[in-house]
């Protein structure tokens, strides 16, 4: 049976998330998206390469980085009510 431990520790360093470019979650908070992109296309070029046929619409290309990444988004007027509160805090001290 698996911990709690155990199951963190595949989600965060083994399991590749789709809205992540098939990245771990531990490849982003290291900061190594850059250069695993660089490898995977390196790998796509050769393949392409070797065997164009076998990609009928173009060359591959590895998944998409998002610009951002939520567990739960806050949604716009959420965002205004805070600034405006923390203005009027501001004001008032």
């Amino acid at each position: 049976m698996l911990s709690v431990r155990d199951f963190f520790r595949w989600y965060n360093e083994e399991h590749r998330h789709s809205s992540l470019g098939l990245l771990t979650p531990a490849m982003v908070h290291c900061g190594q998206t850059a250069s695993i992109v660089r490898q995977r296309q390196t790998v796509l070029d050769l393949a392409y390469l070797l065997h164009p046929e076998r990609f009928v619409r173009s060359a591959p290309k590895p998944p998409a980085l998002p610009n951002a990444v939520w567990i739960n988004k806050p949604v716009q007027h959420t965002h205004e009510k805070l600034t405006k509160f923390r203005e009027h805090l501001s004001q008032s001290h």
